[in-house]
């Protein structure tokens, strides 16, 4: 009885720490029950919206692509591979292009030689413009070309606290798509 009071009292005061500093995080074992605070710091401004370092983002390729036709340092046909949400809201929608470069790339040739494809993905960006970085390393070595299949999907990983630049109660407005910038053409 008395461990169930504290693991409530933990829980609570674990809440409340949470609720009043932006600069705590509730985290659990995958292991355990019982969440823990882990103090985190952080540069975001009290009351703004922000997207946690840690945060796992899928993405996938948009189209096939091999060592045959990628050069190093060439930007990869990758995307987010489902809408990423704050309180219902879009951020980041589905289909998003993410900032994925190949670091590294060889074709493979008759003689034997096998081809080599690293690439790393680096960053995507918010409705409002914001860029939220990205770590993923891609690193494969094989017989023949390195071939990555439409819908392949990776998980990116955020690398830092990201400031969305907008409050929680202005979150909707500042993500809404700018439909000024769109061109629009009328035929008649």
């Amino acid at each position: 009885m008395k461990s169930k009071i504290i693991k409530t009292a933990a829980i609570a005061l674990s809440a409340l720490m949470i609720a009043t500093q932006p600069s705590f995080v509730l985290a659990a074992d995958e292991d355990s029950e019982t969440p823990r605070v882990e103090a985190r710091l952080t540069t975001i401004p009290k009351g703004n919206v922000y997207i946690p370092k840690g945060t796992v983002i899928e993405v996938e390729a948009s189209k096939t692509f091999s060592t045959k036709e990628i050069q190093a340092e060439d930007v990869l046909p990758i995307v987010t591979s489902k809408n990423i949400m704050i309180n219902e809201i879009v951020v980041i929608p589905k289909g998003t292009k993410v900032r994925a470069v190949a670091t590294r790339v060889r074709k493979s040739w008759m003689l034997g030689r096998g081809g080599i494809f690293n690439f790393s993905i680096v960053s995507v960006k918010a409705l409002n413009g914001v860029v939220i970085p990205l770590e993923y390393e891609y690193n494969k070595e094989k017989s023949g070309n390195v071939l990555i299949s439409e819908g392949t999907r990776f998980e990116a990983v955020v690398t830092a606290d990201t400031d969305l630049e907008t409050t929680i109660g202005n979150l909707a407005n500042a993500m809404k798509e700018n439909k000024d910038d769109n061109m629009k053409i009328t035929i008649k």
